[in-house]
């Protein structure tokens, strides 16, 4: 049967974190929708209040961590299918820290799907849950599809303007959330309390102190940077959970540094010279790119380490070295680029990563959905379907009011600062240029933050 025809149940997407993932999940949604099915996509937060009053569907999560226990219970309550990846999948320490992080057998247990970036990962996943293993699928991951050669020109109008507007850019990307997160240190613990992980203080101190290491060294780069560099500008852009403002207090005084967390990565990958991090998954997707990343860290520590973004990079551990590499790789010195796209290094990123060859990660996926889900029904009574009317009005009545008078510390608007249907529509049609389509969809609002979206007949 072709992939384009087989039949989808509703399909239910959430966006955490909108800068990292709402292109990926728009490519999602666009695929789901030109396979005639239908898909509502919207906020994390939106959809864990408004869940139980859409028809039965598969809710596609980001996580199967033990903070989603009761979600996935509350779910199925509501006659729903679960099916997952992990965003965070692609790179951690080991496959034991891995375990105790990011997966448990409860939720592995709950998702009848669960999706893999790559074979690194799926065997990390077996290795502690075999049990499970008929359910793992190895896909990759739907923002890193849209690296692929047919659809990275997405983000080329996004990275002409940051051209424009900031010159040349030496880009440096942050990982420092546990020491410089956005809440306090006792919020941030409390958030980790649940992870099984949380339970070995001594390992949780540690890395803590390890990102306070790398923000310190980060932080006094910047002299030298901005002096050497003065006909760059120097980007830092935050790690979506830190505090940004720290950063801005500390760089307000360089002429030539901003920082600036908008907009999609890669797009200011693709308009950057080169690259600068510690430890963070922007370097797999700046070596897709063909940006030279810096991986700086003056000491390395192997437990606190992610392989994949340290052996894609180019690795200093001094202020001098860094200079002398970002001076090779800005004079376009080919030997330098041989180091760092080696045939080896290639062969590394394809265990890791999946999905760059032939079928997208998406079509994999629908596929696998639409052959464990032959006979969802996404139809309800209608009085049923009435009385989840009146429910969702007064529902939003409620989540105004709780707006209006309950404050907040502002995190999750840095994380999701909202979308409309007008930014839906725009994105697919960038699809259907890039596809070479005319397609009409239908964008539907159904709350705040939340849509609906298929292809209108």
């Amino acid at each position: 049967m072709n992939d384009r025809k087989r039949t989808l149940p509703l399909l239910i997407l959430p966006i955490e974190t909108k800068v990292r993932e709402f292109h990926g999940k728009m490519f999602f949604s666009y695929l789901v929708a030109l396979r005639g099915g239908k898909i509502i996509v919207g906020e994390q937060e939106q959809l864990w209040r408004y869940a139980d009053l859409f028809p039965p569907g598969v809710y596609i999560d980001k996580s199967v961590a033990a903070t989603r226990i009761d979600w996935f219970r509350q779910l199925e309550k509501a006659g729903h299918q679960v099916v997952s990846w992990d965003e965070e999948g692609l790179i951690y320490f080991s496959a034991e820290v891995y375990q105790k992080l990011r997966l448990t057998e409860e939720t592995l247990k709950r998702a009848e799907l669960f999706f893999c970036w790559g074979e690194c990962q799926k065997e990390a996943v077996v290795a502690n849950f075999p049990q499970f293993r008929d359910k793992v699928h190895v896909c990759g991951n739907p923002r890193f599809d849209l690296l692929r050669k047919e659809y990275r020109a997405i983000f080329q109008p996004g990275a002409d303007a940051l051209t424009k507007k900031y010159g040349s850019i030496l880009l440096i990307n942050t990982n420092f959330s546990f020491f410089n997160h956005f809440r306090s240190k006792n919020q941030l613990k409390s958030m980790l309390a649940c992870y099984p992980l949380a339970k070995e203080k001594s390992f949780m101190d540690g890395w803590m102190r390890y990102h306070e290491d790398g923000f310190n060294a980060f932080r006094d780069l910047l002299p030298a940077l901005s002096k050497k560099y003065s006909d760059h500008t120097i980007v830092i852009r935050p790690h979506p959970s830190e505090n940004h403002e720290i950063w801005s207090r500390l760089t307000d005084h360089f002429a030539n540094v901003v920082v600036n967390a908008q907009g999609n990565v890669h797009e200011w990958i693709l308009a950057s010279d080169l690259l600068l991090h510690d430890n963070c998954t922007t370097a797999v997707e700046a070596f897709i790119l063909g940006v030279a990343p810096f991986n700086f860290r003056k000491k390395r520590l192997e437990q606190y380490d992610n392989f994949l973004p340290r052996i894609l990079s180019h690795c200093v551990t001094t202020k001098e070295e860094l200079l002398t590499g970002f001076d090779k790789a800005l004079a376009g010195d080919e030997s330098f680029r041989q180091m760092i796209w080696s045939e080896k290094n290639s062969n590394y990123l394809n265990y890791y990563v999946s999905g760059f060859e032939k079928a997208t990660s998406v079509d994999i996926m629908l596929n696998r959905i639409s052959e464990t889900f032959p006979e969802v029904k996404s139809t309800i009574a209608v009085k049923e379907r009435l009385l989840n009317g009146l429910k969702l009005h007064w529902r939003n009545q409620l989540n105004r009011y709780r707006e209006r008078v309950v404050r907040t510390d502002g995190y999750s608007q840095q994380k999701f600062s909202g979308i409309n249907s007008s930014e839906i529509i725009e994105i697919f049609r960038s699809f259907d240029k890039l596809t070479k389509q005319q397609n009409r969809f239908t964008v539907r609002k159904i709350t705040k933050n939340i849509y609906s979206v298929c292809l209108r007949p």
